[in-house]
């Protein structure tokens, strides 16, 4: 599973981060996850393992993205 997240950005960039791609850590990485299929009545939350990932910051805050690569929930949220 692929999919690039689009956090909410600063008008600026945080004072000493310079531009550039960082590699996600995949040891340390992981997606948590949280559902609510029921209507409120019961909260499903599982994590996802970061197989792979990187960090990519523009010039500018809406040049910057997220992208991360996942498999399967683990924890018993898979079904």
């Amino acid at each position: 599973m692929t999919q690039a997240c689009a956090p909410r950005l600063r008008r600026q960039a945080a004072p000493g981060v310079k531009a550039g791609t960082y590699e996600i850590n995949v040891a340390h990485a992981y997606a948590h996850f949280a559902i609510n299929p029921m209507g409120g009545l019961s909260t499903m939350r599982g994590r996802m393992d970061v197989q792979k990932g990187a960090i990519r910051i523009g010039d500018a805050p809406s040049n910057s993205r997220i992208e991360v690569e996942a498999n399967k929930p683990v924890d018993g949220s898979e079904s």
